[in-house]
């Protein structure tokens, strides 16, 4: 693993070789490299909301009434379902009054 440049020792002089030109130098190149890697994932983001904002807008606005047609259809759908035969004898027996 090579050590950034301000971390790693000096061979010659110690501290009192280290200068502060160097350390704005890499400094700078942190900032740089970091404003590159923000503005690409806030691109891709900003791509990702728009791609969503896009599709609810075409879904809502451009085809809406197709859709709430599809639900009202839906919904008042009359379907005659009849119980199973074994559930049906005895809940009859249950709930009608024997007549005789």
């Amino acid at each position: 693993m090579k050590w950034p440049r301000i971390l790693r020792r000096r061979e010659k002089g110690g501290i009192a070789n280290f200068s502060m030109r160097g350390v704005k130098r890499e400094e700078e190149l942190r900032r740089t490299v970091f404003t590159r890697r923000a503005l690409l994932l806030g691109g891709v983001q900003l791509g990702a909301f728009g791609f969503l904002g896009w599709r609810l807008h075409t879904l809502q606005v451009d085809q809406g009434e197709r859709f709430a047609t599809l639900a009202e259809e839906n919904r008042r759908s009359a379907r005659l379902l009849s119980p199973p035969a074994a559930a049906s004898s005895t809940a009859m027996a249950r709930w009608w009054p024997a007549t005789g």
